[in-house]
């Protein structure tokens, strides 16, 4: 099962993806924003899953 971060960040991907396919510079530039804002929500939301269970290990920290 995926965690909201992780969809958030294959969002952002396809958004990063979208962006390289783009002719159009204006709408290069709003899928890297996108992009860009997939990521940044990615984030947030492990940063309060962290603090709303604080010992509660991120998946990447499980990994690494």
């Amino acid at each position: 099962m995926r965690s909201r971060a992780e969809e958030y960040r294959r969002r952002g991907i396809e958004a990063r993806q979208r962006a390289g396919r783009a002719t159009e510079q204006h709408l290069k530039n709003a899928f890297e924003q996108v992009a860009h804002d997939w990521f940044a929500l990615a984030e947030q939301v492990e940063w309060l899953e962290r603090h709303r269970h604080p010992g509660a290990a991120t998946p990447d920290e499980k990994a690494g």
